[in-house]
């Protein structure tokens, strides 16, 4: 069983940090980006603590997007190591993935560390990141 989350994502802003107020993370919060705010971009990067549910929420609106109509895939970065790692990070959507590149319509990839200690070096991340640029 999934529970629909009413997930909400802020901009990271470095200059003046200031203390955490705990009362921004409850009810909705002008100024907060939701789902559709970051596929309305480019890129959007998504960082959080180990183990609050990135990789499923990823996986999660992956689908959502899908059943909606929207070509999506997930990607988990360990899994690229070369150009023809693609086919193992898609599984079965592989077909999908190709038949999309080789059109013109948008998609939504969703690429995932998962577990960062599952890369071996540094270097594997930067060449994963490299590989989507295909």
């Amino acid at each position: 069983m999934h529970i629909q989350l009413n997930r909400t994502f802020e901009e990271f802003n470095d200059s003046g940090r200031k203390k955490t107020d705990w009362g921004d993370f409850i009810g909705h919060r002008s100024g907060r980006l939701t789902w559709p705010d970051l596929h309305a971009k480019r890129v959007s990067v998504v960082l959080g603590e180990a183990g609050i549910g990135k990789c499923t929420e990823f996986e999660l609106e992956a689908l959502r997007l899908a059943e909606a109509g929207t070509t999506s895939f997930f990607v988990a970065l360990n899994l690229l190591t070369n150009s023809g790692d693609w086919r193992l990070a898609l599984g079965t959507r592989y077909a999908e993935f190709v038949a999309w590149q080789q059109g013109d319509s948008n998609a939504c990839i969703f690429l995932d560390a998962v577990d960062e200690a599952r890369l071996h070096k540094h270097a594997d991340l930067t060449l994963a990141v490299h590989l989507i640029h295909w």
